[in-house]
C-alpha cells in the first residue's frame, strides 16, 4: 500500500504516462493525416498518352484522354485537376488561361501518383515526297519547319562534324577527336597541327561553324571566312575581346558542312532549301521514326528541353477587381551541354529540378522541347 509523497508521485507518474498516450496517438493520427493523399473537391480529369483516347470524357483512368490539352481544358470549376500518367506527350505547346481557383481550392495540372509524363515537343518528319535514298547511303527530304535537333528510333542523332565522332559510340566524350592547333595559330587563324590532318581531309571547310577553343576555358563559335581543299589552316572573325590565348593548348572542331556527313548516325539540315540529310544507324530509311527538334521559343521562359515536369498551378482568390493567376510549374528541366577544357571535352545531360513561378492574366503557352529522360 502507497503512503503519503509516494502515493503521490505514483498517480503523477500514472496522469503523465496516459497524456503520453494520448499524445503518441495524436502524433501518429496526424502522421496517417499527412501521408493520406488530399481529398479533391472538384473533378480529377487524366491524360494518358498510351491507353487514352482524346475523345473520352476524360473523368477516369479508364476514360483518359490520350493528350494533355483537352485534360487542361476541362478544368472549369475551383478544385478541379488534371493527372498526367507516365508516358510520352508530343506537344509543342498548349495553353492555361481562363482557369480560375481558390486557395483552399486550386486547381492543379500534376503527374499522376508518382509517375512522371515526359513532354516532347519535338514533331514527326513526313517530307511530302518521302526519304529518298543516295548512293552514299544518305537518306533526305524536304520539310516544312525549321529543326535544329534530329532523333531517330528516340536516339539522338550526331550533327555531322570533322574530324568525325558520335553520340552513339560516345567518340564525342573523347578529346582525341578535336582537331589541334599548332603554335603557328593566331588569332583569326587557326592552324591545324597535322594530328587531324585538316590538309589532307579533301574538305573545303569555307562556311562551316567553328567551334573554337581558344580562350584556356572558353569556348567559342565563328564561321570559317576562308579555306581551300589541301589547305592546313583556314580563317575567321574574333570578335571574342581579352581572352586567354595560347596557341599550343587550343583546338577546334567544325559543324554545319553536308561535306561532313559520312558516318552512320550523323545528319545534317540546310537551312536554305529546308532538306533534311541523315544517315540512319541501321541503314534502313527513317520513314515513319523520325523526328525533330522545332526552335520556336518566344515565351517569357523557356523550356527548351523539358523531358520530364511534375506541373502545378494554383490560382489565387480574388483581389479586388482583378483575378490574379499564379502559375507554379514544378519542373524536371534536362538538357545537353556541351563542355570545353583543354584536357578534354564531353557532351551530357544535366537535368535540374526548379520552380518557376509566374503571375499572369494572360494566356501561358508552353514551348516545350523534349530529350531522353532521366529518373528523378
Amino acid at each position: 500500500m502507497l503512503r503519503g509523497w509516494r502515493k503521490k508521485l505514483f498517480f503523477r507518474y500514472r496522469q503523465l504516462y496516459f497524456a503520453c498516450l494520448n499524445m503518441k496517438e495524436i502524433v501518429i493520427l496526424t502522421a496517417i493525416l499527412i501521408l493520406l493523399p488530399p481529398c479533391a473537391s472538384g473533378t480529377i480529369y487524366y491524360a494518358d498518352a498510351k491507353n487514352g483516347d482524346d475523345s473520352n470524357d476524360g473523368d477516369g483512368i479508364s476514360s483518359a484522354f490520350a493528350t494533355i490539352k483537352p485534360c487542361i481544358e476541362a478544368l472549369r470549376s475551383p478544385g478541379d485537376e488534371c493527372h498526367i500518367r507516365g508516358g510520352r506527350y508530343h506537344q509543342s505547346e498548349f495553353h492555361i488561361s481562363g482557369k480560375h481557383g481558390y486557395a483552399d481550392e486550386p486547381m492543379i495540372i500534376r503527374g499522376y501518383q508518382n509517375e512522371i509524363p515526359i513532354i516532347d515537343g519535338t514533331i514527326p518528319l513526313e517530307p511530302e515526297a518521302g526519304w529518298e535514298l543516295g548512293e552514299d547511303g544518305i537518306y533526305s527530304g524536304q520539310i516544312e519547319r525549321d529543326i535544329w535537333q534530329l532523333f531517330v528510333d528516340g536516339e539522338m542523332m550526331t550533327n555531322a562534324r570533322w574530324p568525325d565522332s558520335l553520340w552513339s559510340d560516345k567518340t564525342i566524350f573523347l578529346n582525341k577527336y578535336w582537331g589541334k592547333s599548332s603554335k603557328r595559330s593566331k588569332r583569326g587563324k587557326m592552324v591545324d597541327n597535322g594530328e587531324q590532318n585538316l590538309a589532307g581531309s579533301g574538305l573545303n571547310v569555307t562556311g562551316a561553324m567553328a567551334i573554337l577553343n581558344i580562350g584556356s576555358f572558353n569556348t567559342f563559335t565563328a564561321m570559317v571566312k576562308s579555306h581551300t581543299t589541301g589547305q592546313g589552316f583556314f580563317t575567321y572573325n574574333d570578335t571574342f575581346g581579352n581572352i586567354n590565348f595560347k596557341p599550343f593548348q587550343n583546338q577546334y572542331f567544325l559543324e554545319d558542312k553536308l561535306e561532313f556527313l559520312n558516318k552512320a548516325g550523323e545528319w545534317f539540315y540546310n537551312k536554305n532549301t529546308k532538306n533534311v540529310y541523315v544517315k540512319t544507324l541501321d541503314g534502313n530509311s527513317p520513314e515513319g521514326r523520325i523526328r525533330g527538334k522545332v526552335g520556336k521559343h518566344n515565351h517569357s521562359f523557356e523550356l527548351m528541353s523539358v523531358s520530364s515536369a511534375r506541373c502545378l498551378m494554383v490560382s489565387a482568390p480574388d483581389t479586388g477587381a482583378v483575378r490574379d493567376r499564379v502559375l507554379v510549374w514544378d519542373i524536371v528541366l534536362c538538357t545537353w551541354v556541351r563542355y570545353f577544357a583543354i584536357i578534354r571535352s564531353f557532351t551530357t545531360q544535366v537535368c535540374s529540378r526548379f520552380m518557376v513561378v509566374q503571375k499572369t492574366n494572360s494566356s501561358l503557352m508552353g514551348h516545350l522541347a523534349g530529350m531522353q529522360t532521366l529518373p528523378t
